[in-house]
């Protein structure tokens, strides 16, 4: 399934071709009994083929919102009581829940309300079935592993959709609007075992930890190779001047008088050509130049998230830009940036992006997070 996105000044939208076409009835039944948990699409004839619009304005996709945080026990809640009241009533219409979209870059939580919306896409080839248990796999991974009652209510759900031919009503009972808070014994303690690609490996660690101590061994050891050949060569240098000149007492430091030959050669040697091409490279920094008092950003590791969220990496605290507002990622030496669907949009050299869409960083670029005002360097 191909998606894309278009941003203009009506909002922004996430664009999916049709799997296969919706009877006239069913999109009937949906416009005549909207579903506060569906996205309903509009839909475009685009060279004869239906193209689905789905207007994700105020909306962030629920990979971009765990990007920054964990999902906690009432997002969680929300998330399952959403598919379960969902695929109840498009039953109750006589419609397939089979429509209801559970990848997470199309499931979208308002940015103001935090509710939790659904896109429906007629003739979702995965279903809901298949594609709720890989919804409960992605969500193990981004749970607050500190509350244990939230851990053992997604191991429950997961390991009961593992299973062959499992109910979906079951499942959907367990979890709607499901207070996993007031049940009694979950799972067992055993149950809670992460799965095997989470669990850290103590060696792993310990090779980690002793490398650095290996390499400055080495590194001493080195040293003192180098330092011992340099006394002795000073002792023969002292002796040959001793030689020289009998009878006169030398000072310990006319020695040393041979020695900064041997240092300058070493500095000479030093290609200058290579600094002025590091300083053409950028230094992924976006230096602030509004009218606020925001301050510098500097990209460290990527992903980097900026937003006013406090748990983003790069916080610019203002009402104009959203919670998670941009994203920065590198490859080699290139840095590219992508709008996570803000309110107020993020501008590059003046153009306004589309959300979840990659651009290439220029060296003084200018961009713009809102109104918020950085130069790129």
């Amino acid at each position: 399934m191909e998606i894309r996105y278009v941003r203009n000044l009506c909002g922004s939208h996430m664009v999916i071709k049709q799997a296969e076409e919706e009877t006239a009835w069913e999109r009937e039944m949906l416009l005549q009994n909207p579903l506060k948990e569906l996205l309903l699409p509009d839909f475009v004839n685009e060279n004869g083929e239906y193209i689905l619009w789905y207007d994700i304005t105020g909306r962030q996709a629920l990979d971009v919102v765990l990007d920054t945080k964990e999902i906690d026990y009432e997002t969680f809640r929300e998330l399952c009581g959403a598919v379960a009241s969902a695929a109840e009533k498009l039953e109750g219409l006589l419609l397939s829940p089979n429509g209801i979209l559970l990848t997470p870059e199309c499931i979208f939580i308002d940015n103001h309300t935090n509710k939790v919306r659904l896109c429906y896409y007629p003739g979702n080839p995965k279903g809901i079935g298949n594609g709720f248990h890989e919804l409960m796999q992605y969500l193990l991974r981004k749970l607050n592993h500190k509350d244990t009652i939230l851990v053992e209510a997604g191991y429950r759900l997961f390991e009961e959709t593992a299973k062959e031919g499992y109910s979906l009503k079951e499942i959907l009972r367990l979890s709607a609007g499901g207070n996993f808070r007031e049940e009694e014994n979950v799972l067992p303690q055993e149950a809670a075992v992460a799965l095997p690609e989470m669990e850290k490996t103590e060696s792993e660690e310990d090779k980690a930890k002793e490398m650095p101590c290996r390499i400055r061994l080495k590194e001493k050891k080195g040293h003192n190779s180098v330092l011992a050949g340099l006394k002795r060569w000073l002792l023969d240098k002292k002796k040959e001047v001793a030689d020289r000149l009998p009878g006169k007492k030398k000072r310990e430091e006319d020695v040393f008088v041979f020695e900064p030959e041997e240092v300058e050669e070493v500095r000479e040697s030093r290609p200058t050509v290579l600094l002025s091409e590091i300083n053409q490279m950028p230094q992924g920094i976006f230096k602030y130049e509004g009218e606020g008092s925001c301050p510098d950003l500097r990209v460290e590791d990527t992903p980097y998230i900026i937003g006013s969220d406090g748990n983003c990496d790069g916080v610019i605290k203002s009402s104009i830009v959203s919670r998670r507002h941009a994203k920065i990622t590198k490859t080699e030496d290139v840095y590219f940036i992508e709008d996570l669907n803000s309110s107020n949009g993020t501008y590059v050299g003046g153009e306004l992006l589309n959300c979840r869409v990659r651009m290439s960083l220029q060296r003084n670029e200018t961009i713009l997070f809102g109104n918020e005002k950085f130069r790129f360097i």
